[in-house]
């Protein structure tokens, strides 16, 4: 039989339809039949869906993306999907002498094994900025990556209109990738004393594993 139709309604704060909004389920980026723009109406249908549950990502220049979790079922209402103002992520990457890092690769990132949460990526200037106006509100991952540096990761920046500095390390023949954080008590925020560190890491079809424990005092 026919599957579950969703209709929906993208608007910003005023009210306003929002023309050209990106609707994704269930975070399939790559695939051309999981995403669909709104109309200049604002609205969009999405046809034969299974029933339970899904996730909906929408994403709009200049509004804050956002991904919704949906219970579909036969003979569901529209929804209503309000955009607020889109937070701004921005900042400016380095070496380790300071000079910048033109031509440096930043997106969002995996936060573990997780689904990518939103598709962005863009590229830092000749003076090594970057700059998204669309961001989500909340903590999320990132990941920066440039020719001739380590990788980075950054789990949880807020996008708060504060200029971040991202220092990237020199990469050189037989260093060593650097992980570093700290880690708290997810109840009272404290430090934890006592902690082991493990890390898988993968090249190609090949994964090591290393461990090591931690003492703070």
């Amino acid at each position: 039989g026919h599957g579950v139709e969703l209709a929906g309604l993208v608007v910003d704060s005023a009210g306003k339809p929002v023309s050209g909004a990106s609707i994704t389920r269930n975070h399939e980026w790559r695939n051309p039949a999981a995403v669909l723009e709104s109309g200049t109406d604002g609205r969009f249908t999405i046809l034969n869906l299974h029933p339970g549950e899904m996730f909906l990502t929408i994403q709009a220049s200049g509004l804050a993306a956002q991904t919704r979790l949906l219970t579909l079922s036969n003979q569901m209402p529209e929804i209503k999907i309000e955009m607020k103002p889109g937070r701004i992520l921005k900042g400016k990457l380095v070496d380790e002498s300071g000079r910048p890092v033109a031509g440096a690769t930043v997106q969002m990132d995996r936060l573990d094994l997780g689904p990518l949460q939103y598709e962005w990526s863009t590229t830092s200037d000749g003076e090594g900025r970057f700059l998204w106006d669309s961001a989500p509100e909340g903590e999320h991952p990132y990941y920066f990556s440039a020719r001739g540096h380590h990788t980075r990761s950054e789990p949880a920046l807020v996008a708060d209109d504060q200029a971040k500095i991202i220092t990237l390390r020199n990469l050189t023949e037989g260093d060593k990738t650097l992980v570093n954080g700290t880690v708290a008590d997810a109840t009272n925020g404290l430090p934890i004393e006592k902690f082991t560190v493990r890390v898988n890491a993968f090249k190609s079809d090949a994964a090591t594993n290393s461990q090591q424990a931690v003492v703070n005092k």
